[in-house]
């Protein structure tokens, strides 16, 4: 695709002020509870959700406004060989998530207790009640839309312009892996591993259709195990 100036500022939007919101707003969170402040937590799930869909909304009305073709952009699926591909990775996926959650469920407690220390470097964000669960998954859908559509389906082949498809899907998850800066080094390492692999499913796919349902499957996934690890402790805690 022929680059714009306003492809130019949607990439710095991207790069640089998804990064700094996202730290800001997990450290304000962070703050509160240190200070034993009341805070909502499906409040900020839903100011993320409106900012995911803002910037998907301006992608998409300035892809309309230059006429490019929408398969650019990945939204489309063909009945080929390709999305049986997608279809069949996508569906072993699924499976891999499902075991994960049925040995979750049977682990031991030294087990439950390493994976607590996992989820304490974002506690913060994890849901508690029953209403910031509701929110949560309706972020987790959110994110697995919008942030495919974004760093896949748009950043991937501006990047492809400039260093080729191979390095565009690397350069592109290294900026899908800081839009995340907010879960520390180690949060930004593991999505930046996520969005190779999904990058790397859209490329020999090319539908956005398996990314997206993988994508939001792992976030619902993380949000349930996450709420149920830590409530184990904060019932240990009160005890």
């Amino acid at each position: 695709m022929t680059l714009s100036f306003w492809d130019h500022g949607f990439v710095a939007v991207l790069l640089l002020a998804i990064p700094v919101y996202g730290r800001f707003e997990y450290l304000r969170l962070v703050r509160r509870f240190a200070a034993g402040l009341e805070t909502s937590k499906w409040e900020m799930y839903r100011s993320t959700i409106l900012v995911q869909w803002a910037l998907v909304a301006t992608l998409l009305a300035l892809w309309s406004i230059r006429e490019r073709a929408w398969s650019e952009l990945g939204l489309t699926l063909r009945a080929n060989g390709e999305a049986a591909t997608g279809a069949a990775i996508t569906a072993g996926g699924l499976a891999v998530l499902a075991l994960q959650r049925h040995f979750v469920q049977r682990i031991g407690a030294d087990g439950r207790a390493r994976l607590r220390a996992q989820f304490e470097r974002t506690w913060a964000l994890l849901p508690v009640s029953d209403r910031e669960h509701r929110w949560f998954r309706a972020l987790a859908v959110t994110a697995g839309s919008c942030e495919e559509l974004l760093y896949r389906g748009f950043l991937i082949p501006y990047c492809a312009a400039f260093v080729g498809e191979s390095l565009g899907i690397l350069l592109a998850a290294v900026i899908f892996g800081l839009g995340h800066f907010y879960q520390g080094a180690r949060g930004v390492v593991k999505t930046f591993f996520v969005g190779v692999a999904a990058g790397l499913l859209y490329v020999k796919t090319e539908s956005l259709l398996w990314p997206v349902i993988l994508h939001v499957a792992l976030d619902l996934q993380g949000g349930a195990i996450g709420r149920s690890v830590m409530a184990e402790q904060r019932e240990a805690d009160s005890n």
